[in-house]
């Protein structure tokens, strides 16, 4: 209603900052080595961080009034007696942004428990856990949607339903009202650099979870894919609790360098002669290597059967009986990576029950390899050579699938669906340098 809204001049701030803890931020950690051996390490640790705005909240509170020049409604009247200075302002439609003038900091608690042996001279392992908590994460949400009421226990809008202020059909409300919640077990295997080989493996499996926050994560859209940070449900969070738009379930990363033992001081080529040693000594490869499944995906449609008016609206359809909600198939293709059939229309004014982010995209499969060769030009100078290989098995990683699985009310299958077009990585790359250290 119009006295939710107040009339704001240039002269006001941005927004104003509310730190519940006033700048409280604790750390706390510990370690201890319970052998005599001081082999074995536990430690602990916990921490609370703030995390300020990025230059893309800004960014947004910038284009919101009173800074911005101009925004659009589609309703040509406003309660407002007094003329403006820019006729343009109540001319023609849109879908206004806004932000709440007083802004909760967002925060992350992180905590963390871990073991580590040492195995002889060079060879570690490590096995951690680690948990994070987000609270007052940005989201994108309409506070302008039709009440909305519970009908044979479901969420639904009714047909004669009309939104809170009449003179806008909605909002994009940016505003940090999201929570998120990470757990982690990682396992790492560190070697040492020992008779020329070092090595770093670790293995993550995690669990991600929010409830639409990430709206002020630069670049975390672009990342997700298909994945949006709007609410579906404005009036429902939890509807919207689900994987967040950047889980990765599994990620096993492993990373080496070795040396060649050819050459002056190596086990082979001592005796060689000076040509062959300069073309064959001082090399060494080395390698990174990285397997992780998929980002999720939010399926979607176009029609607008809950009753949402929002441009940014996300709407998502039933669960037929006996379905899957990830139906990726065992033998998908690029032409067809899910079973759309798993899902159905949902009735006029129902919310689907489909959750966010449950289709999970095709993962990753990369190796990256670097050949480097020193060459001595004297005392304190070396020009070395650098041949790079990227993705160096040509695999191919494939990006989102389409995300829209019906183009009309009547169920008609959208020829994008389960379709992939874009690949997350690129093909084959191969890179030679030249540097010169002094």
């Amino acid at each position: 209603t119009d006295k939710d809204f107040a009339l704001l001049t240039s002269k006001d701030p941005l927004f104003r900052i509310h730190d519940a803890f006033k700048g409280f931020s604790p750390r706390v950690g510990l370690a201890w080595t319970p052998f005599s051996d001081q082999k074995t390490v536990f430690r602990s640790g916990f921490g609370m961080f703030k995390e300020m705005p990025l230059a893309y909240i800004y960014q947004l509170a910038l284009q919101a009034p009173p800074y911005a020049q101009r925004f659009t409604v589609n309703r040509p009247v406003l309660k407002f007696p007094f003329p403006f200075a820019n006729p343009n302002l109540v001319a023609s439609a849109g879908e206004p942004l806004i932000m709440p003038l007083e802004v909760k900091i967002p925060y992350t608690m992180q905590w963390t428990f871990s073991v580590e042996r040492q195995v002889g001279q060079s060879l570690v392992f490590k096995a951690n856990y680690v948990g994070t908590r987000g609270v007052n994460l940005f989201a994108i949400y309409n506070p302008n949607q039709k009440p909305v009421i519970i009908q044979n226990g479901r969420e639904f809008t009714p047909p004669n339903a009309q939104v809170p202020n009449p003179n806008f059909t909605s909002f994009r409300y940016v505003a940090p009202v999201s929570d998120q919640i990470y757990h982690a077990l990682q396992v790492v295997v560190e070697k040492r650099l020992r008779a020329g080989l070092a090595f770093n493996g670790s293995y993550t499996w995690s669990r991600n979870i929010d409830d639409g926050g990430g709206a002020g994560i630069k670049g975390a859209e672009q990342i997700a894919g298909a994945a949006s940070f709007a609410v579906y449900n404005g009036q429902d969070f939890s509807s919207d609790r689900g994987l967040s738009s950047l889980h990765v379930e599994h990620n096993f990363i492993l990373s080496y360098t070795y040396e060649f033992p050819y050459g002056t001081g190596r086990h082979w080529g001592k005796q060689a002669s000076a040509p062959l040693r300069y073309l064959l000594a001082d090399w060494s490869v080395n390698g990174s290597n990285t397997i992780r499944s998929g980002l999720p995906v939010n399926i979607q449609m176009t029609p607008r059967q809950s009753g949402c008016v929002a441009q940014s609206c996300n709407e998502r359809p039933d669960l037929r009986p006996g379905g899957n909600n990830n139906p990726v198939l065992d033998h998908w293709t690029p032409e067809r990576y899910f079973d759309p059939s798993n899902f159905v229309v949902q009735p006029l004014g129902y919310f689907g029950n489909v959750g966010r982010n449950t289709l999970i995209r095709p993962g990753q499969v990369n190796l990256n390899l670097s050949f480097i060769k020193d060459n001595r030009l004297g005392e304190g100078k070396n020009l070395e050579f650098r041949a790079e290989l990227f993705n160096f098995l040509n695999h191919p990683n494939f990006g989102a699938p389409g995300n829209n699985v019906f183009a009309d009310a009547a169920g008609t299958l959208d020829p994008g669906a389960g379709r992939i077009t874009t690949t997350s990585t690129t093909m084959r790359q191969i890179q030679l340098g030249l540097k010169l250290i002094f």
